[in-house]
């Protein structure tokens, strides 16, 4: 299915109303009202389908997704960012609450491009300061770590897609990551659940199923890019996730067929207001220049998508489809 198809198709339906209108007494039409109404539906269902495939690929395609890295701190968040990225952008360091502020990069990873954002690591900030010395003063360093937080949680809720990174040697302590997660996954956000580490922890010593309770999960170590799947990488385990959660098998994504532009988008979901309108006229029994104007209006949107001329091309159509003026 492609915009002209079903402009043309529209046009036709215009076509029959204008004839109608123009030559009532002759018997020139070869559709019915009813039958325009499931023209009409038919058109309907396939620009609902179009107008879907915005959100679901077009703009992911445009854009990218909008991703937040989030975890405890020490849980692999950076070290997660710097293997999608294939380079040393965020610090790693042992030290707890490394990453105070939001560090992003732009990543491909299969077909999908990835807009990432390691947060800091979240966490309540009076369970440690990080850093105890008598240089510095560990109340200032909970003031810094908390406006981190802060970012944190403002960026998951901007963000498309959730991966939360989970330490296998610190599940216990991870339950606020996890509530997070749930929040969000009960928003109708996507979300991944990783958890990290694996190659340093017995996994079979780590009650993980109860921990995540119905939640799917994979088991990688991001510094290794390994994981519990024998020959399969960290990287590949996340694609493999990305695929499942966007499916881009729905689409053909080499036909055209997608919407990936917002005024595209907007044009289609004023051609759907349009022919609603005006199926809505004709089941009423309203007359039939009601729904014709309502259809040029919906041609007029499509046309705008597509760069197709309407007006002239339904004229000619009435010419060349009718016995008129011969």
């Amino acid at each position: 299915m492609n915009v002209e198809h079903k402009m043309s198709e529209i046009k036709k339906i215009i076509s029959e109303i204008y004839i109608y209108i123009d030559y009532p007494g002759e018997d020139l039409q070869d559709a019915t009202p009813q039958d325009m109404i499931a023209s009409l539906d038919k058109i309907k269902a396939d620009l609902e389908n179009l107008r879907e495939s915005y959100g679901n690929a077009g703009k992911i395609i445009a854009d990218g997704i909008n991703c937040a890295i989030i975890g405890k701190p020490n849980a692999g968040k950076s070290t997660l960012l710097n293997l999608l990225s294939q380079e040393e952008i965020a610090i790693v360091h042992e030290t707890p609450g490394t990453t105070r502020d939001i560090i992003n990069s732009r990543v491909n990873l299969g077909r999908f491009a990835l807009n990432l954002f390691d947060t800091a690591g979240i966490r309540e900030t009076d369970e440690t300061a990080g850093i105890n010395n008598n240089k510095i003063d560990n109340s200032k360093i909970d003031e810094i770590e908390n406006i981190g937080i802060a970012k944190a949680r403002a960026k998951i809720e901007e963000c498309d897609l959730i991966i939360g990174v989970f330490a296998a040697d610190d599940l216990k302590n991870s339950k606020i990551i996890l509530e997070i997660i749930k929040k969000q996954k009960y928003n109708n956000k996507k979300t991944i659940l990783l958890l990290n580490k694996c190659d340093i922890c017995d996994i079979n010593n780590i009650d993980s199923a109860i921990f995540f309770d119905n939640f799917d999960y994979a088991l990688i170590s991001a510094r290794e890019n390994i994981s519990d799947k024998s020959g399969i990488s960290a990287l590949q385990i996340i694609e493999n996730k990305l695929e499942e959660i966007y499916n881009f098998d729905l689409y053909n994504l080499d036909s055209g067929e997608i919407l990936t532009e917002e005024r595209q988008y907007f044009e289609i979901c004023e051609a759907l207001e349009n022919i609603e309108s005006a199926s809505a006229a004709l089941k009423n029994g309203f007359t039939p220049d009601i729904a014709g104007l309502d259809l040029e209006l919906a041609a007029q949107n499509l046309d705008r998508c597509d760069s197709k001329a309407v007006s002239e091309d339904i004229v000619s159509r009435i010419f060349k489809n009718f016995c008129v003026g011969k």
